[in-house]
C-alpha cells in the first residue's frame, strides 16, 4: 500500500496501523483535558510556518500555546514525549534496490536534532547486524512487516531501553512514508 501524504500517514499511525506509537491529541483542548501528566511535544503543520517544541512539561506547553493565543489554531498536533534518557538507536529504514538501507544515530534527543548531531549510514548485512544488536525482536518484526506492506517506504523509528508507547514496547514507530 502506498501512503500518498502526511495526513493519511498520521491517520493510519494514530489508529495503530503501524504498531507501537505514542499518544496523539488532535487539539489543544484534547491535550489539556487528558489526565496524562508527562512531557509533551507539539508540531505546527502549516505551509511556510514550521514550529516545534520537543519534550516540554505539559503545564509549560499549555502556557506556551496560550501565550501565543493558539488554543484554537489549526495544524497544531500534540503528542506524548517518550523518555529521551532511555533512547538507544533511532533512524530511517528502507529497502533500496541494493538491499536494506539504514540512516541512523545513537545521539540523544528527538530524531531531527539527533541526526543533525550525529548521522550514520549502513546498508545490507551491516544494517541487519546493527538492527539485531540494538532493536528488540518485536520491533524488528514490525519494521519488516511495515517494509513488506508498504513497499518502497521509509520507516522512522526509535528504540528505547524501557517499554514506551501505547503497546508498552521498546520500539516506537514515528512515520511510514512514501512522500
Amino acid at each position: 500500500m502506498r501512503i500518498a501524504n502526511k495526513r493519511l500517514m498520521y491517520a493510519m499511525l494514530k489508529r495503530g496501523a503501524f504498531g507501537n506509537t505514542v499518544r496523539h491529541w488532535e487539539s489543544f483542548a484534547a491535550m489539556v483535558a487528558d489526565p496524562y501528566r508527562g512531557d509533551v511535544g507539539v508540531r505546527l503543520h502549516a505551509v511556510g510556518e514550521a514550529w516545534r517544541l520537543y519534550r516540554v512539561p505539559k503545564p509549560t506547553m499549555i502556557r506556551e500555546v496560550t501565550m501565543r493565543g493558539w488554543q484554537d489554531r489549526k495544524g497544531l498536533e500534540f503528542y506524548e514525549s517518550p523518555p529521551d534518557d532511555f533512547r538507544t538507536i533511532q533512524g530511517e529504514l528502507t529497502r533500496a534496490p541494493w538491499g536494506l538501507y539504514f540512516r541512523y544515530t545513537f545521539a540523544p534527543g528527538p530524531m531531527r536534532n539527533a541526526l543533525e548531531a550525529e548521522e550514520r549510514h549502513a546498508q545490507g548485512v551491516e544494517a541487519h547486524t546493527i538492527l539485531r544488536r540494538y532493536v528488540d525482536p518485536a520491533g524488528r518484526d514490525w519494521l519488516g512487516e511495515l517494509l513488506d506492506t508498504h513497499d518502497g517506504s521509509v520507516v522512522e523509528f526509535t528504540t528505547f531501553r524501557v517499554p514506551v508507547g501505547h503497546l508498552r514496547q521498546p520500539t516506537l514507530i514515528w512515520e511510514v512514508r512514501h512522500y
